[in-house]
């Protein structure tokens, strides 16, 4: 699904490949790198990681993807937890940042530094969503 950013040696001498990613977590208020393992499973590993079966991708205007689940809003309770960054609407549950090749349209590691980006991002609660939708669109 995706192509590497970075590759290492394993112990039985396979090219093992890794993309260095950002994770929001709006459950824990947390901004964190991951390591998102570029073999057959990058799919899995992103569910995982999201904690959702299907993932939608928002392309960012600089040279990134933030990868979301795609049903994310079809399981709203009144613990839903959402993030933004920057300028994009409000996210449900987490979000992974990984780097774009524009000309190929492959995943990449990701260049941003950790602390822009956990300057740039907003939590809220569900109840702070609605008044802000109210507000702002």
């Amino acid at each position: 699904m995706c192509a590497i950013g970075s590759s290492s040696r394993h112990e039985n001498s396979q090219l093992i490949r890794k993309m260095r990613g950002i994770l929001i977590d709006p459950w824990s208020n947390d901004v964190r790198e991951i390591t998102i393992v570029d073999e057959a499973s990058t799919l899995q590993q992103m569910y995982e990681l999201i904690g959702c079966s299907t993932v939608e991708c928002v392309h960012l205007p600089n040279g990134n993807d933030l990868w979301v689940d795609e049903e994310g809003l079809l399981f709203l309770t009144h613990n839903s937890r959402f993030f933004q960054y920057k300028d994009v609407m409000p996210i449900h549950g987490r979000g992974i940042i990984l780097g774009l090749d524009r000309k190929t349209g492959e995943c990449k590691s990701t260049k941003l530094k950790l602390e822009d980006v956990t300057d740039s991002v907003d939590f809220y609660s569900i109840d702070e969503v609605r008044e802000l939708v109210k507000t702002e669109y």
